[in-house]
């Protein structure tokens, strides 16, 4: 679990990291480790997911940091890694994430006292370690921290997000006269899959993977995902590819009508215009008639 130095400060760092030869350069992205690597069995991924969920709530909402100047853990460790500060509240956030993310089935035991960094050079030799200190010494970034990251590690050794909660105090209201909780992410849920069945929306979701592998210079995507109990029953996102941008929403066939629909899409535009998303328009996937009833800006277009 981690907090990721995500673009432009992400590519600023890892020009650092390529000028030190740091070896997990292409494996690893730029983070601050919340939780170090941890076997969790694919049963307990649900409850990963939901401490990922529940720590990303624990505080108001995104948070800047001082990333820099660089230090080291010699003799004990050959890393060179820059050093996290900020103002208080941001280092009580970030204690407060941490503190609630190290959890079951997250937590284990550590070798070592938590220390908040970003690495640039594991594995270096000291003589290397000791140059970055005397080159780098007045080097500082700040960073701005938006989401909380659980990464996996995949067949190929490198860390890959598989799941995200943007930072910000959970949203909880009534639909269908229950309650709905409501959490925000960059990322699709990982369970979206439980609400879609075969056919055109399995195809939009199968797009959706392959227009974010090169979405990084695009506006940020946005989920907005509705849980009942513990149990995903709804999400909207709405992300750039292409085509323009576009809105997609789902809503489990067994609670539709509730407005579980209505809600998301609520949640999402609010926070989209927070974004600047400045389009007229929102190209829109969904139930016929839902989005003319509902919105004059994400507008049904039919695409599959």
């Amino acid at each position: 679990m981690a907090l990721l130095v995500d673009h432009p400060t992400g590519l600023e760092v890892d020009g650092l990291r390529r000028a030190l030869g740091d070896r997990s350069l292409k494996t690893i992205p730029v983070h601050i480790t919340l939780v170090p690597p941890v076997n969790v069995r694919e049963t307990d991924f649900p409850r990963a997911l939901a401490v990922l969920r529940d720590a990303a709530s624990t505080v108001s909402g995104p948070f800047e940091l001082t990333l820099g100047p660089p230090a080291s853990f010699l003799p004990d460790n050959p890393v060179c890694y820059l050093t996290v500060g900020g103002d208080r509240s941001a280092l009580r956030s970030l204690r407060t994430v941490r503190d609630t993310v190290f959890a079951e089935p997250l937590a284990r035991k550590l070798s070592w006292p938590w220390v908040p960094h970003v690495t640039i050079l594991d594995g270096g030799e000291s003589e290397t370690i000791e140059a970055a200190l005397s080159c780098l010494g007045s080097y500082k970034v700040t960073a701005t921290f938006d989401r909380l990251v659980l990464l996996e590690l995949g067949p190929d050794r490198s860390w890959r997000p598989r799941a995200d909660a943007l930072l910000g105090r959970r949203v909880r209201v009534a639909a269908g006269g229950l309650p709905v909780d409501v959490t925000l992410s960059r990322l699709p849920d990982p369970e979206l899959s439980t609400l879609i069945p075969p056919g055109p929306d399995q195809s939009c979701v199968d797009r959706l993977a392959l227009d974010r592998s090169d979405s990084e210079s695009l506006m940020a995507p946005v989920f907005a995902a509705a849980r009942r109990e513990g149990s995903l029953c709804g999400l909207a996102g709405a992300w750039v590819d292409t085509s323009g941008p576009f809105v997609a929403i789902w809503v489990d066939p067994g609670k539709r009508r509730q407005g579980i629909g209505s809600t998301l899409l609520g949640q999402l535009e609010a926070r989209l215009r927070r974004e600047g998303w400045r389009f007229e328009r929102l190209s829109a996937h969904g139930p016929a008639g839902f989005f003319e009833r509902r919105s004059s800006w994400c507008v049904a277009d039919g695409r599959t």
